[in-house]
């Protein structure tokens, strides 16, 4: 069996014992019912968290014991959690042995599932994706730390903070990023995969291999200083933002492929700038001249897209209503005219109209868009950009009832 697959029947082991606890928690909140049990609410909690490994049997039969379980429901109970569990011990030894498909696979196979994640067309999909790349993500990640892979490890931190960071998670996010950023500065040349620092004079063949090398760990430290730009952005810190964001563009990588790094550096920089109100206009607009100038920037659809919605915010928050909805209207005609870009590039879009007639006082328009984008966001399980809503509309008097409407529960 793959080992996706077998990720794959875990997660149908945990979504039949968390489906039983369920079933108890109806009754009132995991709080009130863990206190009525004298369970600790946090070990409820990590039976539905899923980047967090099955529980074991011990603590399964403690949990099953203090709620009110029928006795059948004890028996599946206790059998789901024990299988998952004993997939979760499969897969991680699985790893552990393979030491070859750990070294040529392993890393793809995390790649390959952040890509299906970011552009997945239907909300089951996207939530699938994200679900099967955290759970493989935590257990590769100490597998690659383990067998001293010190750039796979970053490379799976990153990825891991992506995910934590879409599913509005920003401190572990921010976790991830700061390890990733720890591990490079720790490389040496005993770690496995930089045995090409080791190079005999006059071996051309190994100069070149060392070159390549010298040129993936490079790529590696710039996106590893970004993930910890965007965690920043993420926490609300944008000062901080925009300052490790200049730090990244001052690689040794950008400057030697500008072309490669230039639109997702100038997206993050522009994000964090637009939220600040002391940042001009005519400054949050020379950042996008900048990444207009570089070709790989026209030819990303949701790049653009997100350097748009953050000039978009900045015309909103100095009053530029106009300028606003002209690149509003210019990118509904792009977006609808691209195939394939997923779910979140139209959230993004809706959330942007809803913020400008919000601004505007315009209530039916800002009704209308902001509950397509929080269906989107709540169907998809794009939770950073529910969260987001909630912090740019909450304080809204009506806001609380569309919300409650449209995800089915009180705000958090």
């Amino acid at each position: 069996m793959r080992l996706l697959d077998a990720v794959v029947v875990m997660n149908i082991h945990r979504s039949v014992y968390t489906t039983i606890l369920q079933s108890v928690l109806k009754w009132g909140t995991m709080g009130q019912v863990a206190r009525q049990a004298a369970i600790d609410p946090a070990i409820l909690s990590r039976f539905q968290r899923p980047d967090v490994m099955p529980p074991s049997l011990s603590v399964a039969k403690a949990v099953a014991k203090a709620l009110p379980l029928s006795a059948a429901q004890r028996v599946d109970f206790l059998e789901h959690v024990a299988l998952g569990y004993k997939e979760h011990q499969a897969i991680w030894s699985s790893v552990v042995e393979d030491r070859d498909w750990l070294r040529q696979y392993a890393l793809g196979e995390l790649l390959r599932l952040h890509e299906l994640a970011a552009y997945a067309n239907a909300p089951q999909q996207t939530r699938t994706f994200y679900t099967h790349l955290l759970q493989l993500g935590q257990v590769l990640v100490q597998a690659f730390h383990q067998a001293e892979m010190s750039l796979a490890a970053v490379e799976a931190h990153i990825l891991l903070q992506d995910a934590l960071g879409v599913l509005n998670r920003p401190g572990e996010a921010l976790y991830h990023a700061k390890m990733a950023e720890e591990v490079l500065a720790r490389v040496t040349d005993t770690d496995s995969e930089l045995v090409f620092y080791r190079v005999l004079p006059g071996d051309q063949m190994g100069i070149e291999r060392l070159t390549e090398q010298r040129i993936s760990f490079e790529d590696v430290e710039v996106n590893a200083i970004r993930s910890e730009a965007v965690s920043h952005n993420l926490m609300g810190l944008y000062t901080e933002a925009e300052r490790i964001s200049d730090r990244a563009l001052r690689t040794i990588a950008v400057k030697r492929n500008p072309a490669s790094w230039l639109p997702h550096l100038l997206r993050d920089k522009l994000s964090a700038m637009s939220r600040s109100k002391t940042v001009s206009i005519y400054d949050l607009e020379q950042v996008v001249q900048q990444g207009y100038r570089v070709q790989e920037v026209q030819n990303d659809p949701v790049g653009l897209l997100t350097m748009h919605n953050a000039l978009t915010r900045g015309y909103i928050m100095r009053q530029q209503f106009k300028q606003a909805e002209r690149l509003l209207e210019s990118e509904v005609k792009r977006v609808s005219m691209t195939q394939n870009l997923g779910q979140l590039p139209q959230a993004m879009l809706l959330s942007r109209f809803a913020l400008l007639y919000r601004a505007q006082h315009n209530e039916k328009a800002w009704v209308h868009y902001l509950t397509q984008a929080l269906s989107l966001a709540h169907e998809s399980r794009l939770l950073r950009l529910l969260d987001q809503l909630s912090k740019e509309h909450g304080s809204h008097p009506a806001y609380a009832d569309i919300y409650r409407q449209v995800v089915g529960e009180d705000m958090e």
